[in-house]
C-alpha cells in the first residue's frame, strides 16, 4: 500500500474514532450537553471533514480601483474627489465554494461643497479629504462550485459570481485646506468638541465597519485569475467627513482657535449659517464603496491534509 493510501486510511480511522467518542458521550449526557456536543460535531464535520476527503487550497489577490464616499458632503457623483484604492487579500478555502478572506485596502477619499450646483450648499463651503486604511475578515460564497479547488487546475477555466460579508475596521484622518496648508480637522474640534461646556464628544479616528458586496471571478489558467468587485462599507460613525451635527458658537470658536473657527464655518455668511443651525445630518451615518479589479494567484497545496494526499 502506498504512503498516500496509508495517510488517507489513517485520517479516515481518526475521523471514525472521533465520531464514536462523540455519540458514546451523548448517551451519557443531559439534553443540553447533547445539543452542545452535536453543535461541536457539526463544526468539526464542516471545517475538518472537508480536509479528510477533499484537498483545500488558498489564493492571494492584489487589486486597484476607486472609492466612492457617501456622507454629508455628497451630491450624487458630482462633488466626490475620486481617488485610487489598492488592496491585498488572502483567502483560504473551507470547501470548493466557501472561503475565508482577510483583506487590507488603502484608499483616499474627499468631497467639497464648492463643486456642487446648489447655491446654498456652495455657500456653506465645507470640504475634506482623508486617507482610509481599511481591513476586514470576510466569508466569501462562490455561487458556482469550482471542483478543481485543491487539485492541479490543469487548463480548465472557471467562472463564478460571488457574494461576501464580514466584519472590519478602518482608520481615517479628515483634513482641510486653509491658506495653502492642510490641517487635521478632528484635533481642531470643528463642531465645538473642545469648547468648555460642550455636549459633543470628540470622535475616534478608528472605527468598526461591516463590509459586504459581490463580484465575478474568472480563473483562466493553472494558477491565475481575475476578479471584478464592488464592496460596500456600512459605518457606525457620521464623522468620516468631520461633519455631523450643528454649527458651533462662532465667537467661542474664534476665541479658542481662529483656525478651528474657520473650518467650523468657512462660509463667512454667519446670517445664513447661524450658531446651532444644521451643519450635517447625524441621523444618517457615512459610508464608502470600493470598486476594484484584482489579479488572483491560486495556491495548489497549503494544508497538511493536502500534503498528505500528494506525497
Amino acid at each position: 500500500m502506498s504512503k498516500k493510501q496509508d495517510s488517507k486510511k489513517e485520517l479516515f480511522l481518526n475521523y471514525l474514532s472521533f465520531r464514536h467518542i462523540i455519540f458514546d458521550k451523548m448517551n451519557q449526557s443531559t439534553p443540553l450537553r447533547n445539543n452542545l456536543i452535536v453543535l461541536g460535531f457539526l463544526c468539526f464535520a464542516i471545517f475538518f471533514g472537508n480536509s479528510l476527503f477533499a484537498q483545500r487550497s488558498a489564493k492571494i489577490s492584489l487589486g486597484s480601483g476607486t472609492t466612492y464616499y457617501n456622507g454629508d458632503l455628497t451630491d450624487g457623483f458630482l462633488n466626490n474627489l475620486y481617488r485610487p484604492t489598492i488592496s491585498v487579500g488572502l483567502s483560504y478555502y473551507v470547501n470548493p465554494w466557501v472561503s475565508i478572506r482577510g483583506e487590507v485596502n488603502q484608499a483616499w477619499i474627499g468631497a467639497a461643497d464648492s463643486l456642487v450646483t446648489d447655491p446654498i450648499r456652495s455657500q456653506r463651503n465645507l470640504h475634506f479629504r482623508s486617507a482610509v486604511t481599511d481591513f476586514s475578515v470576510q466569508l466569501v460564497i462562490e455561487l458556482l462550485e469550482d471542483r478543481s479547488i485543491g487539485k492541479a487546475f490543469g487548463k480548465s477555466v472557471h467562472f463564478t459570481p460571488y457574494v461576501f460579508g464580514g466584519i472590519g475596521g478602518f482608520a481615517f484622518r479628515p483634513m482641510g485646506l486653509f491658506q495653502g496648508e492642510y490641517y487635521d480637522l478632528q484635533s481642531l474640534g470643528t463642531e465645538g468638541q473642545f469648547l468648555i461646556g460642550s455636549t459633543t464628544s470628540p470622535y475616534s479616528r478608528f472605527q468598526l465597519n461591516i463590509p459586504f458586496g459581490g463580484g465575478i471571478e474568472y480563473r483562466f489558467g493553472k494558477n491565475w485569475g481575475m476578479q471584478i468587485e464592488a464592496s460596500y462599507r456600512y459605518l457606525f460613525t457620521d464623522y468620516l467627513d468631520d461633519i455631523s451635527t450643528v454649527f458651533p458658537d462662532q465667537e467661542a470658536m474664534r476665541n479658542a482657535n481662529p483656525v478651528a473657527a474657520y473650518f467650523a464655518n468657512p462660509s463667512g455668511n454667519f446670517d445664513l449659517f447661524t450658531d446651532g443651525s444644521p451643519r450635517g445630518n447625524p441621523r444618517l451615518v457615512d459610508s464608502y464603496i470600493f470598486v476594484s479589479v484584482k489579479a488572483v494567484y491560486f495556491f495548489e497545496k497549503v494544508s497538511r491534509f493536502s500534503r498528505c494526499y500528494n506525497r
